[in-house]
């Protein structure tokens, strides 16, 4: 789940493509920012921003069960809010950069584009030896959930300005690594307060892999995320 100023190619842009998981992404702690003591607060279902593994999710579920709201991508009616001119994907970098304005859009039609069929996201807790897995469907109702919360006036990803772009011999050929050690983080604002999710203490790293030949790339080459990691120390 989770802007994006990752070091991408600009002025590259394309146009739009196209229960509850209780996780998502960095470590995390509250940081109320703004608060409004007379409406309604979070339902007491536990401190969501206590767990260390993708909590970003786990708020949206809490607020997604108090509202009542389905998992399915949100369409916009005629005349509503267009989505972003996404950049093309057409390298690892530019991939984060749509990630992140996908977030913000919370565009789940989107997010579709952007993991591969087989694609598995995983978040390890070296303390605990908690082991969660994450597949492309749980991807996209969670962003379809930050659409559909009525509590949820919106999110932001962001990226550090600058992250490791390297070759995991490991990998199949051609796939791509990107490694984020500090800096990324979700800023969700809700109708009380805002809160700020980080990840310190977490390394994540993104895989990612070509498809090509790609008429529709202006390079001839495509990337979709196919992993996605966490390791919580």
């Amino acid at each position: 789940m989770f802007r994006g100023t990752s070091c991408s190619t600009q002025g590259c842009k394309r146009g739009a493509s196209s229960g509850i998981i209780c996780s998502r992404r960095p470590t995390c702690e509250e940081h109320p920012i703004l608060t409004a003591p007379k409406q309604k607060t979070l339902p007491a279902h536990g401190n969501p921003m206590k767990l260390k593994r993708f909590a970003a999710s786990c708020l949206v579920g809490l607020l997604c069960l108090a509202a009542g709201c389905i998992f399915s991508p949100k369409k916009n009616p005629p005349g509503g809010t267009p989505p972003p001119d996404y950049p093309q994907l057409i390298n690892p970098f530019s991939v984060l950069d749509a990630l992140a304005q996908a977030y913000s859009a919370k565009d789940s039609n989107e997010v579709k584009v952007l993991y591969d069929t087989l694609y598995v996201g995983t978040s390890i807790d070296q303390v605990d030896q908690t082991n969660l897995s994450f597949t492309r469907a749980n991807e996209i109702d969670h962003v379809a959930a930050l659409a559909k919360s009525p509590e949820i006036r919106s999110v932001h990803l962001d990226f550090p300005p600058s992250t490791t772009r390297f070759t995991d011999q490991a990998d199949p050929p051609g796939w791509a690594t990107i490694q984020i050690l500090q800096d990324m983080h979700v800023t969700v604002e809700t109708a009380n307060r805002t809160y700020f999710l980080f990840n310190s203490g977490v390394t994540t790293e993104f895989k990612l892999l070509p498809k090509t030949p790609d008429p529709s790339s202006s390079t001839d080459t495509t990337w979709k995320i196919i992993r996605w990691s966490e390791n919580h120390q």
